[in-house]
Order: structure tokens, then C-alpha cells, then sequence
């Protein structure tokens, strides 16, 4: 095999691309560009600000026997098939999926607003809820049960077993900003006041030349409060955010 640095650059990215890798078990495999995509999605590893990832589990709970971690699921089981448009409470593991950490303060602040529920490979199945009451379950404390209430008839498909789901505040015809940071910053701060927990996309640009296009860049995004929002990188650069 020739060293890697004399192959071909291919800048076509295409979901059928290959490349080697190693596995967790230590032994070298190919990735296909389309798994690396699901993967990314079903655990939001990209780090979508203020998107919770979740994998619906039936009454079967995919044969562990007791409610996993990273899951929706109901109270008393579901249907390996549930519709969206029928759903009046979920629970929701405090850890999405792919996640050692706690969201339970990201949870917390879904109380009162509308949520869309979408399933991350097919987004036209979703539904869109207002959340009107939260509560940890007594029993299993690493769970916490959400009231909802379909807002009008924004719904189309099902909850299908295994499938992966996100659940974000839903900003159809919401308030949104352009963050300029036009000096390089390894941390950056984002004063929106927008008053909740807005997403962010963050595109590593030249804004004094007016370029708004470029790379698109993963943050570590913390919500100070419902007003301000703090970026940190690994290094110093500069660019635009787009706060929605």
C-alpha cells in the first residue's frame, strides 16, 4: 500500500465514499461516508446547539428488558408503530443518545414551548407538540416524563421502533441573528437576547472582506442564559454564527 499523502484528493464528497479507519476493537475497517452520516445525526455528535437525540424503543425495549438509556420511550410500552399525530406523553432517557452527560436543565426548559419531534432520516415524519408539563418518574429517576399537546395538525408518519428521533424548540417564523466575530477568538460571545436557547451554526469566514460563506466549524456551545451564549474552539479563529 503507498503512503496515504500520494492518493488523489477527492473533493466530491458522495455518501457511497469509503475510507479505512479503526475500529474500537482495535482492527482496521472501512466506513462508508452515508453510516458516519446516520451516526452523526442519531447522536447530534455534530453538536447542533439545543437538540436532544433519542432512539424509540417498544414495549420490547430492544430486548434488554428494562428501559435503556438514549431512548423514547412510553410509561406503560408502545407499539412497535405509533402515530405521531396520537401522542400525548413521552419519556425521554436524561441522557440522549450516544451520551455519558445529563440534559436535564436542557429538558427543564422545554416546559411551555413547542418542540418538533422528527425522525433524523426522514424528516418529513415529525410531529410538533407544546410541551405542557415535565416530571422525573419516581421509580426509574434517569427518566423524566413530557405532557404534550399537538399544535394544530403539524404532524405526518410515526414513531417507528429503533428509529432515531431529535427533539428541538421548535422556531418556524422565529427571531433569528448574524453573530460577527471579525477578530480571531478561541472564545466567543453571543449577546442574542432572544430569550430561550436558540440552535447555532457557526461558518469560519473572513467578515471585514465580507465573506459570509466558508467552512462550516463545530463549537462548544454553553447557554449562559436565555440571553447570552458563549462558543469556545480548540483554536482561535474568526468568522459569522447564525443564531436561530
Amino acid at each position: 500500500m503507498a503512503r496515504i499523502s500520494t492518493y488523489e484528493l477527492d473533493t466530491t464528497v458522495q455518501t457511497t465514499d469509503k475510507f479505512l479507519g479503526s475500529n474500537a476493537d482495535g482492527t482496521v475497517k472501512n466506513f462508508k461516508m452515508s453510516d458516519v452520516s446516520t451516526y452523526l445525526r442519531s447522536t447530534n455528535s455534530a453538536g447542533v446547539g439545543g437538540q436532544l437525540a433519542f432512539v424509540y424503543h417498544d414495549s420490547n425495549n430492544n430486548g434488554f428488558g428494562t428501559r435503556q438509556p438514549g431512548t423514547i420511550t412510553f410509561d406503560a410500552g408502545g407499539a412497535s408503530v405509533v402515530a405521531l399525530s396520537g401522542i400525548t406523553t413521552i419519556k425521554i432517557s436524561k441522557f440522549p443518545n450516544g451520551s455519558n452527560n445529563s440534559a436535564v436543565s436542557l429538558i427543564n426548559t422545554l416546559l411551555n414551548t413547542n418542540i418538533i419531534l422528527s425522525d433524523t432520516e426522514d424528516q418529513d415524519q415529525f410531529g410538533v407538540y407544546q410541551v405542557t408539563a415535565i416530571a422525573q418518574d419516581s421509580d426509574e429517576t434517569n427518566f423524566y416524563d413530557l405532557s404534550l399537546s399537538l399544535v394544530g395538525s403539524l404532524s405526518n408518519g410515526n414513531l417507528n421502533n429503533l428509529n432515531s428521533y431529535s427533539i428541538s424548540v421548535f422556531t418556524a417564523g422565529d427571531k433569528n441573528l448574524l453573530h460577527t466575530q471579525s477578530s480571531s477568538s478561541n472564545t466567543w460571545t453571543v449577546n442574542h437576547n432572544m430569550g430561550k436557547y436558540p440552535s447555532v451554526s457557526i461558518v469560519e469566514c473572513n467578515p471585514t472582506a465580507n465573506e459570509v460563506d466558508g467552512d462550516l466549524v463545530i463549537g462548544e456551545v454553553t447557554y449562559n442564559n436565555i440571553n447570552q451564549l458563549t462558543i469556545k474552539f480548540a483554536s482561535a479563529i474568526r468568522g459569522v454564527a447564525y443564531i436561530n
